[in-house]
């Protein structure tokens, strides 16, 4: 499916010295269906350079599940692509296998704590090294 547009995004800090980014703002797309979708797999900042790079709108993405959806635009490299989904607008269930894992080391440990039927994970302490 085509994207037309950004629809919405966060205004948070942004990571990385150097694109694309490690980390920054999450954002909706509007697509040609003339509904928006969340996407799980890319930072704002990456797209606006990826444009300014040459990259034009249409951008093509991949509905997953309701309105979520991923860029899936074969012109962007697969080192743009973030491997990490952003655990806020993800649904558990939807998170790479990696994360996942990763979560569950985490809570053996004790520093996270999840709880039941919400969708917000709490980070109760930072583990020391």
């Amino acid at each position: 499916m085509k994207a037309f547009s950004i629809s919405e995004h966060t205004l948070i800090g942004v990571g990385g010295d150097d694109f694309p980014l490690s980390s920054g703002n999450c954002f909706s797309v509007e697509a040609e269906d003339r509904k928006y979708y969340r996407i799980i797999n890319f930072v704002l900042e990456n797209l606006e350079e990826a444009i300014k790079r040459g990259i034009d709108w249409p951008i093509e993405i991949k509905i997953l599940r309701g309105r979520i959806a991923v860029i899936h635009d074969s012109r962007i490299p697969d080192s743009w692509y973030s491997t990490r989904f952003c655990e806020v607008c993800t649904p558990k269930d939807m998170l790479p296998l990696p994360q996942l894992l990763a979560h569950e080391r985490q809570i053996a440990r004790g520093e996270r704590i999840e709880r039941e039927g919400s969708t917000s994970i709490i980070v109760d302490k930072i583990p020391m090294l």
